[in-house]
């Protein structure tokens, strides 16, 4: 977060083994020709120059256009002598068959536990040679966050239509026992207690870049944050992010990391030194 455009990125607690991306390497005969329409058999001498396996810890979020960044390798583990292969994409050369058991590429998507979702509208394709080609296999869960198919050809692929656009899933469910945004009966507001995802979705956490959470504060518009004042009485703005979707001070994953707070300044007629005791702060996302 020193840098002057700071990355987010989102850890996968699901793990490497159900986050993968694999283009397989070997090949039927090229002769005779009809070795190429088999499903089985004993590989050719050459191999498919374009075949790797890719596992990712974490995948990048970009958090202007809620979409994952599919070839950032910050995170991620690769065969040494392999290509790097983009999250949610598979492929191989192996047969010119159509048939689904063909296919000996393959990938696995698992957002389980992220707070994210594929947004409904992302679809995955095939493609490549011979034409018509499906993916096999293909899975997809209801909630969006569990994605897997088999693919490749002659030589083929599958990957995602456009953009890999997420949502977050505690925006769009209601919590269990708690209606979103209701106050529950008990009158205390410091201190309090343990909520559950979706109760609170517009509460934030003023974090200092040494101290650590030193505030909170509600959202009241799309780059625009409410707290009190005193957060700033010591410090400098530009020393804060704002922090959305934590259920707890000490929890690793965050959903939004917002950037270039800036102190907007306003007068109270309550107050003869035209000091309140709340600010608004105007929160700058990466671009």
């Amino acid at each position: 977060m020193n840098t002057s455009y700071p990355k987010e990125f989102i850890t996968l607690p699901a793990g490497i083994d159900k986050n993968y991306a694999y283009v397989y390497g070997r090949r039927l005969p090229m002769r005779p020709y009809r070795a190429r329409y088999h499903c089985t058999g004993r590989p050719g001498k050459f191999n498919y120059s374009a075949a790797g396996l890719t596992k990712f810890r974490k995948v990048r979020l970009d958090l202007a256009r809620m979409a994952i960044v599919r070839d950032d390798f910050t995170f991620a583990e690769s065969e040494p002598f392999g290509r790097r292969i983009a999250y949610g994409s598979a492929g191989d050369c192996y047969s010119m068959n159509y048939g689904g058991p063909c296919r000996r590429g393959h990938f696995k998507v698992d957002l389980t536990h992220t707070g994210l979702h594929l947004k409904p509208s992302i679809e995955w394709q095939a493609m490549g040679f011979p034409p018509g080609l499906d993916m096999h296999d293909y899975k997809r869960s209801k909630n969006g966050t569990l994605v897997s198919a088999k693919c490749g050809g002659w030589c083929g692929q599958c990957r995602p239509i456009g953009e890999m656009l997420v949502e977050q899933s505690v925006c769009r469910k209601r919590a269990e026992n708690v209606t979103c945004g209701l106050r529950p009966p008990d009158p205390r507001i410091v201190g309090g207690t343990g909520t559950n995802p979706g109760a609170w979705p517009w509460q934030v956490s003023v974090k200092h870049r040494f101290v650590g959470h030193l505030c909170g504060g509600s959202v009241i518009g799309p780059r625009w944050i409410l707290t009190a004042a005193h957060c700033f009485d010591k410090f400098s703005p530009t020393d804060f992010t704002i922090i959305a979707g934590k259920r707890a001070k000490i929890t690793i994953t965050i959903l939004y990391h917002l950037l270039q707070i800036t102190l907007v300044k306003y007068s109270d007629s309550s107050s003869s030194n035209f000091r309140s005791t709340q600010v608004i702060v105007r929160c700058e996302m990466e671009q």
